[in-house]
């Protein structure tokens, strides 16, 4: 796996710094969620994979 994104980890810890029946809970767990993929993808295709989403599971 890559480098860490220090944009993550201060996402989903702001979220789980707030109760689960806020929305400030929820609400940045998914740009979080997205760097994630984003990360995910870039690191296949630095090793040389593009990734065929159509046909990928998560």
């Amino acid at each position: 796996m890559g480098a860490v994104n220090p944009t993550q980890p201060r996402l989903r810890r702001y979220a789980f710094a707030n109760n689960e029946s806020r929305l400030m809970h929820w609400l940045p767990l998914v740009p979080a969620d997205r760097v994630t993929v984003t990360e995910g993808i870039l690191d296949g295709v630095m090793q040389g994979t593009l990734p065929n989403m159509p046909t990928e599971k998560t």
